[in-house]
């Protein structure tokens, strides 16, 4: 039978949220430490949900997550170690998907630019980032290709990665621990 699947995204809508789309907005400045830091509170506002999902037997997609907080922030200069440190012990994920295009082709999304964090100089930092911290859960997809082989791709190593691991019962590992 097949499980269902719930998905969760940065909850912009909670306090912790708003704070961090006003700072996204730049209509406030924070230190770097604490945006981070808004970032993780926000990941562990959603991470007894995202338990409970998993114990009920449900796969979770998550968009982005806490390898985007690491890279983001180490990007900026901070410490790889000190940035983790927050997220250590939320629940780990058992594939990450990394899609790649060249940063060049994000200049033509609609609205690239309105957020503060979206240059391409800025963002080829974070993409060398996101291969420093690749680890085995990573499945790097070549995002330049038409969608529905993206998509065929994912689903395919999606399907391998939980057909060859026994989610029932499985304990929730917690990450980087």
């Amino acid at each position: 039978m097949t499980r269902p699947a719930l998905c969760f995204d940065a909850d912009r809508e909670s306090e912790t949220g708003k704070l961090i789309t006003g700072y996204l907005q730049r209509k406030m400045d924070l230190d770097d430490h604490v945006i981070h830091l808004l970032f993780s509170a926000n990941r562990w506002e959603d991470s007894g949900a995202i338990v409970a999902a998993l114990n009920a037997g449900c796969h979770v997609i998550l968009d982005r997550y806490a390898f985007s907080g690491v890279a983001f922030s180490a990007a900026k200069g901070m410490d790889v170690e000190w940035c983790r440190s927050p997220d250590r012990g939320l629940p780990s994920p058992d594939v990450v998907f990394l899609l790649r295009a060249p940063l060049s082709d994000l200049t033509g999304r609609t609205a690239f630019g309105a957020e503060r964090y979206e240059t391409i100089e800025f963002l080829q930092k974070v993409d060398h980032m996101f291969l420093a911290l690749q680890d085995s859960t990573f499945r790097i997809i070549d995002a330049t290709r038409p969608i529905d082989d993206i998509h065929d791709e994912v689903l395919q190593c999606f399907v391998h990665t939980h057909s060859s691991q026994n989610p029932s019962g499985k304990p929730i590992s917690g990450l980087w621990q």
